[in-house]
């Protein structure tokens, strides 16, 4: 077995008290990895349906994890391949229909969606690069209530929201993986510390603008979200990576932007903290904020869980161990074979992604995938794909939730759902292929 060796000063982290909303009872972390006792998000202000969220998805670990996969219902390979989104590069007008019926591949070969819906900051601020266009506003507005209906349509239907961001870089204008500039800047008032808090106050005003009636009862509240802002900051190809900023750079990067979101009325965010590869705890912990600024210890990873199956495994036991130490839950945010996709390995969806999570990571609630682009670079198999019988498989696994078996567990509701998503793990037979649905 696996021995996990951390320095005294990780262990200060974890030894912290999380702090939450207010509620009837102890306001302390998990004092077990599987205990169903209050547990709150960070934010001390959270909505009460994101603290019910956070609750329920503690409930989850040790039974299974919800699936998901980032654009699920704006690209895909079914038919030939098929846009929800069509974003025309040269004029930057979006060409969608903000009602038209949801689909997604995943539902053409299992006649079910995700549970988790993916998505990404990024495509409203496209606009934001192009230069002299005085449309800009209307093309975001654009993007924005195209977003929110596929957001709130999939929450009011069960599923789990999550949300990265592959930010511009706010020094130079360019793209996420912008290396140039001196990044620290952004961390002292000046031109690109105002540029970056420009962005975050769009992100807030978008963000809370997404309301759904999710108890029924005739309330708009803002869906809660996981919001995974600076991911795989262990590499080198995003501008907040190691090569851009040191630990405590990043570190005081991400409570700028959290602190900042809050004051803005955010208050319905879990957030989650994910690394791409590392090789030991002291590894996976080299950025973390603190347990008062991060709900969710996720992890990032395409290379080895298709190469080397022992390294990746590792990696979700040093993250299951310190998820469980700390009474948080852990997710697997982003994952999958590339270029190409993870359809090309035998047995991928059975062995690499579900026998995996099942031997190293209890404690992980979700696992998402990326999207699929094209035939040179997609993440899960459409109907008709030679691997689609290996992922029906895994669509039928006792351990797998897809949208389906997530409304069944009222995910966003008070009342504890620990009994009920172990009732509700008894599984369900595949359904087949089905047409394109909207999901009410």
């Amino acid at each position: 077995m696996l021995r996990i060796s951390i320095a005294p000063i990780v262990f200060v982290l974890f030894l912290l008290p999380l702090t939450g909303c207010s509620t009837e009872g102890s306001l302390s972390h998990m004092s077990t990895p599987l205990s169903t006792g209050p547990a709150r998000p960070c934010d001390p202000d959270a909505t009460q349906e994101t603290c019910n969220l956070y609750q329920n998805l503690l409930n989850l670990r040790g039974q299974g994890f919800l699936f998901g996969q980032q654009d699920p219902y704006s690209v895909g390979m079914t038919d030939g391949g098929w846009r929800g989104v069509r974003w025309n590069k040269e004029t930057g007008i979006i060409d969608s229909d903000p009602d038209e019926e949801l689909c997604s591949d995943i539902q053409a070969v299992t006649g079910d969606h995700p549970g988790v819906l993916a998505w990404d900051l990024e495509l409203i601020f496209r606009p934001w690069r192009m230069q002299d266009n005085t449309e800009t506003e209307k093309l975001i507005e654009n993007i924005e209530t195209y977003l929110r209906s596929r957001i709130v349509a999939h929450a009011k239907a069960g599923g789990l929201v999550t949300v990265s961001w592959h930010m511009i870089n706010p020094v130079t204008n360019g793209a996420y993986n912008d290396l140039r500039g001196d990044i620290s800047r952004v961390l002292h008032p000046g031109p690109e510390q105002d540029k970056l808090l420009a962005m975050i106050d769009r992100s807030a005003a978008f963000l809370n603008s997404v309301t759904a009636d999710l108890a029924g009862n005739g309330k708009k509240v803002p869906v809660p979200m996981i919001f995974r802002p600076y991911h795989e900051m262990s590499g080198s190809w995003f501008w907040w990576g190691r090569t851009g900023i040191s630990p405590s750079e990043y570190i005081r990067l991400w409570e700028l932007t959290i602190n900042r979101l809050r004051a803005q009325g955010a208050h319905h965010l879990l957030t989650a903290y994910s690394p791409d590869r590392f090789n030991s705890a002291r590894g996976y912990l080299r950025c973390f904020p603190g347990p008062h600024q991060v709900d969710i210890l996720g992890m990032d990873n395409y290379s080895d869980i298709r190469l080397n199956l022992k390294k990746f495994r590792k990696q979700l036991i040093i993250v299951d161990r310190l998820a469980a130490d700390a009474g948080m839950p852990a997710a697997l945010t982003e994952c999958g074979e590339r270029p190409s996709g993870s359809c090309r390995i035998e047995n991928w969806w059975q062995k690499n992604l579900l026998e995996s999570l099942e031997t190293s990571g209890s404690s992980f609630i979700y696992a998402s995938v990326w999207r699929n682009a094209s035939e040179k670079h997609y993440f899960l198999p459409w109907k008709g794909h030679p691997l689609e019988s290996d992922f029906l498989e895994f669509y039928s696994s006792g351990k797998t939730l897809f949208l389906r078996e997530a409304a069944t567990l009222d995910l966003y509701a008070q009342v504890p759902n620990a009994g009920k998503i172990i009732e509700h793990f008894q599984k369900k037979s595949t359904t087949g292929a089905g047409s394109c649905q909207e999901i009410r």
